[in-house]
């Protein structure tokens, strides 16, 4: 699979599109659109973001748009095992990755799951909330709440694997220019915990966490919310 990055498009938004070859199957979606671009995005982040989207699509030869890291390299094979590919172009000179001092609390097509106060004594917290482009166009941006349109949403069913994992795509992408380190999906890890380990392992390797444990336990605080109701 061949990976193109269009930063800029003619009417302001970003996309990154997938072009099949010969041992790969043929995506549903070919392109990952957003109405928006990020201000900036690593080749590692990119790397890892069009994996997140279109990796399970892939086999054999990944040709990714930037040379990336070999340690995310390595954990792109990693993450798509047992399917076998080969990753390039791969830069062996070491570069500083991205450092974030803010976390990333990631919604899809649904309102944040726990109150966003920022306070200067504690970590700074962005709402990134992703809304369907078959109902919204453009972005909206505030210090605490960032809303973004994209088609992530109809890289597969309703709370699916494939979109939600498409969703984390546009939020990975969007993480350097908020300087995020941390990012919270609790849909994700609500509903497919197994994934969300292995999107973790993923994610370290351009210097992101998944919030496994915080966002497991968010889950369990609003279930027993809703119970009370």
């Amino acid at each position: 699979m061949k990976f193109e990055w269009q930063g800029n498009s003619e009417a302001g938004g970003s996309a990154i599109i997938a072009s099949p070859e010969s041992y790969d199957a043929v995506p549903f979606m070919k392109e990952l659109m957003i109405d928006g671009r990020p201000r900036v995005v690593s080749a590692d982040r990119l790397a890892v973001a069009t994996i997140l989207a279109f990796g399970f699509d892939s086999s054999g030869s990944v040709e990714l748009p930037f040379p990336i890291g070999p340690t995310t390299a390595q954990a792109i094979q990693e993450f798509l095992d047992p399917t076998w590919v080969t990753v390039s172009p791969i830069d062996f000179v070491p570069k500083a990755l991205p450092i974030g001092v803010t976390r990333m609390h990631l919604t899809m097509d649904s309102p944040a799951e726990r109150n966003i106060l920022n306070s200067f004594d504690k970590q700074r917290t962005v709402h990134f909330e992703l809304r369907r482009s078959d109902r919204y166009a453009g972005q909206l941006m505030s210090l605490d709440h960032h809303i973004v349109v994209s088609n992530a949403w109809i890289f597969g069913e309703a709370e699916s694997e494939r979109s939600f994992l498409a969703a984390l795509a546009v939020g990975v992408l969007f993480a350097e220019s908020l300087q995020v380190d941390v990012i919270e999906f609790p849909q994700l890890v609500r509903l497919l915990p197994e994934t969300a380990r292995s999107v973790s392992k993923l994610l370290q390797s351009c210097r992101l966490a998944l919030d496994i444990v915080g966002t497991e336990n968010l889950a369990v605080e609003s279930a027993g919310a809703d119970s009370r109701a």
